[in-house]
């Protein structure tokens, strides 16, 4: 099953039925409930729903909550330094940050760089030559 929600990208629709058809021994195996987990966090995931709240460090290392822009439209850019797609794609969500930004707009944007390597991110928010200090909170 684990795989069979690997390759249907998690179709609830096809995976709960079936999971719910396995005897009880293997839905409650550590394989069966790490599934179960993984099907529990797709149904909280989902385009439309709300994200759930985190926290994360600003470049100060200063907490910064989801739940700090509650009653604005939060665009949730999700990066890495190393990530050739995310960077190129930087310079659209600047535009559009750009472009609404006056209309109770914000991006949040998370790096997915390791622990401990903060300056790998500091670099490339440096080098993102469009950068604004309202984009990036300090």
């Amino acid at each position: 099953m684990q795989e069979l929600s690997v390759h249907n990208n998690m179709d609830l629709a096809e995976l709960e039925p079936l999971f719910a058809s396995l005897p009880e021994s293997q839905r409650n195996s550590p394989a069966g409930k790490r599934l179960e987990g993984n099907m529990i966090k797709k149904k909280t995931i989902v385009v439309g729903a709300q994200a759930p709240d985190f926290t994360q460090n600003d470049l100060n290392g200063k907490p910064v909550s989801l739940s700090d822009f509650k009653g604005k439209y939060v665009f949730l850019d999700f990066w890495a330094s190393w990530c050739g797609p995310c960077r190129a794609e930087n310079p659209h969500v600047v535009a559009a940050f750009q472009k609404f930004k006056d209309k109770n707009f914000v991006v949040l944007s998370v790096s997915l760089d390791q622990p401990g390597r903060k300056d790998l991110w500091e670099e490339a928010i440096k080098k993102t030559a469009c950068r604004t200090s309202s984009m990036y909170p300090t």
